[in-house]
């Protein structure tokens, strides 16, 4: 409700990083541009990001009657065709909000602001169901204030969609687990398969989330356990597949999400990156192709590209990957620049790195009900450190650190209760010798 009501306080309250605000189109809040015109801005000026514009663009082809296409031609991405470069569930969203609500950016922000919101809701079931009260409470407020949640309301990226049904399916998975029926896994897999038609990426968590729910199930009959697994997948292609279809007919091959895959191993693994995530574009090759190549065909050729240069430069590749594997744990995004804001990155974003380890020493013993947030925490390293690492990209494992540092939290103030109470009861014993 604070976030939907910014636009109207940007009206009439001036809060300038720097010198006066001028009232200029912002791409982003500067020392010009104070932060309040920059959201007042944003509700008018649409689109702003080159993502944005993406799927603005994808979203006005689709109610067109071209289906999701772009006007100019992008990488392996031809013009005013039909493509799969771009995972569908988001551009839908977009498009039905443009159709039903109007092309502008306030219905969006709202309906992504409620999202949210529901989002901050499970983190406390989860939290109450996998811990106690306490760490509910101090796992919403965190969820709450968590500046990555809060800025994705406002802003048109897949993370707004995609963060919410990942915790959506792990919320079912653990209440399913709880209550032994296989309609929670239904829940799960039909929201585990709308976050990958969302990002990819959380496709493959599919099978470290099978593993989580075999090991977290440990004293559950294994027929039990192969029905809870069997389901999940069976709603998870449920979702999928009849994208996948859709795909066959446009490029006449297989593709189950998108086209993404070759491209990005290619884009993130190749010579001229730097320090495996900023790639330098201008010097990247590009492959040449015939005239009526299609999007599908030259992505597999990335792919055979990427896939050859791994091979041959095996220890470059280990290096970056590693590199890239303690990017993804940085609590201080590339965006900050200055010193104030990778301050208030590092007290808002780093205490989760902090805590959560503690989580998982104090919750050791029941580290088999744990391994799906275990699972989540390890998958979503290890795509970023095979592609681009960055806060952003890790924002759909966020949960699992937000529940295991309110676990954290807990046990450290369980400590502390218990040293000061120690504390006090030997200033009263030595009280009482005195007396005597």
């Amino acid at each position: 409700m604070v976030l939907a009501t910014l636009p109207i306080l940007a009206s009439h309250v001036d809060l300038s990083f720097g010198e006066n605000v001028k009232k200029i189109k912002p791409t982003a809040p500067t020392r010009e541009v104070g932060y309040w015109d920059f959201l007042d801005e944003r509700i008018y000026v649409y689109p702003l990001t080159e993502d944005e514009q993406a799927y603005a663009m994808l979203a006005r082809n689709a109610l067109a009657g071209k289906g999701f296409s772009v006007d100019n031609g992008w990488f392996i991405v031809p013009r005013e065709k039909p493509t799969s470069y771009w995972n569908c569930c988001y551009p839908l969203f977009v498009t039905a909000c443009f159709g039903l609500l109007g092309e502008h950016l306030l219905a969006i922000w709202l309906i992504q602001i409620l999202m949210s919101a529901a989002s901050c809701f499970l983190i406390w079931r989860l939290a109450g169901m996998l811990f106690s009260e306490k760490a509910a409470w101090l796992g919403y407020g965190a969820a709450v204030i968590y500046p990555p949640y809060v800025l994705n309301s406002i802003w048109m990226m897949t993370e707004a969609l995609a963060v919410p049904l990942v915790i959506t399916c792990l919320y079912f998975v653990y209440r399913g687990l709880v209550s032994a029926k296989a309609r929670d896994f239904v829940f799960a897999g039909l929201a585990l398969g709308a976050a990958a038609l969302t990002r990819s990426t959380a496709f493959y968590y599919l099978i470290f989330l099978a593993v989580g729910i075999w090991v977290a199930g440990a004293s559950v009959r294994r027929r039990l356990r192969v029905k809870y697994v069997a389901t999940l997948a069976a709603a998870t292609f449920a979702v999928i597949l009849p994208w996948t279809f859709r795909n066959w007919r446009v490029h006449h091959a297989f593709m189950l999400i998108d086209t993404k895959v070759g491209v990005n191993l290619w884009m993130f693994n190749n010579p001229n990156q730097v320090l495996g995530y900023k790639v330098q574009n201008s010097d990247m090759p590009l492959l040449e192709f015939r005239p009526d190549a299609t999007e599908v065909e030259m992505d597999r050729a990335y792919f055979k590209l990427g896939k050859d240069y791994v091979r041959s430069h095996k220890a470059q590749f280990l290096k970056t990957f590693g590199i890239k594997a303690l990017l993804a744990l940085n609590p201080i995004p590339k965006q900050a620049h200055s010193g104030k804001m990778k301050l208030v990155a590092l007290l808002t974003a780093g205490w989760l790195l902090i805590l959560a380890p503690v989580g998982i020493f104090a919750s050791r013993k029941r580290w088999r009900e744990l391994m799906p947030l275990y699972l989540l925490i390890g998958y979503w390293i290890l795509i970023q450190a095979g592609s681009a690492a960055g806060m952003r990209y890790r924002m759909p494992a966020e949960v699992a650190w937000i529940l295991l540092a309110a676990a954290g939290a807990v046990a450290i103030l369980a400590v502390t209760r218990r040293v000061l109470v120690k504390k006090m009861k030997l200033r009263s014993s030595a009280g009482a010798v005195r007396v005597t």
